[in-house]
């Protein structure tokens, strides 16, 4: 166990925070992954990030393993604080350790989620028109199949090309020509109380 590793088990040990694995790679999935974990993670002082990056295929090549292993942990941070600058995360804000592995993606990457037993592992995806092995990738795919480590699939966020639900109190407002609405309590139809089942009507504050 090197200097490192003891001083990750000595914080993880005292922390009761969250713990979260980003499978990162060199592109946009990686990059949408390293997004949402920042996004988890804003408000949580004890929590810790845990990013890990794996070369596939490096199998008996000792030099591509040798190469590898000194030049990717720069190119990883390099990253890794490009995507938080864009988002406007420090990165000082909790402790982060970054993992550069060899081996197959899939079974390296659970590897490091059971060693460092963290809470959560997020994963990019390549695309967002469906769950399929072409869209989603063959390595998220493995690890949201395996079932024993919770998985979030980090998509690109386009939530607004869903048609948001018109109910009675907005139409209501746009009829009576006025720019917004805040009612209290309902007063419509049954119909529209069926339409908006599931909104409340009164705030909790």
């Amino acid at each position: 166990m090197t200097s490192d590793d003891k001083d990750l088990r000595e914080h993880q040990a005292k922390a009761a925070g969250l713990q979260i694995l980003a499978a990162v790679s060199f592109n946009d999935a990686g990059a949408r992954a390293l997004r949402q974990s920042f996004k988890m993670l804003s408000g949580h002082p004890s929590a810790c990030l845990h990013l890990v990056h794996v070369v596939e295929g490096a199998g008996g090549d000792l030099e591509r393993q040798e190469e590898a292993l000194r030049v990717l942990p720069a190119k990883l941070e390099r990253f890794v604080a490009r995507v938080a600058q864009g988002e406007g995360y420090d990165l000082t804000r909790l402790p982060t350790w970054s993992h550069v592995r060899l081996g197959d993606p899939a079974d390296t990457i659970r590897q490091v989620a059971r060693d460092y037993e963290v809470d959560l592992l997020v994963v990019g995806t390549k695309g967002r028109k469906g769950i399929s092995k072409a869209l989603l990738g063959s390595v998220a795919e493995a690890l949201l199949r395996d079932g024993r480590i919770p998985v979030l699939l980090a998509h690109e966020n386009k939530i607004h090309e869903i048609p948001a639900t018109v109910f009675p109190d907005e139409k209501r407002a746009v009829e009576e020509g006025r720019d917004s609405y805040a009612p209290r309590v309902y007063r419509s139809t049954l119909i529209d109380a069926w339409r908006s089942f599931g909104r409340p009507t009164n705030p909790f504050n």
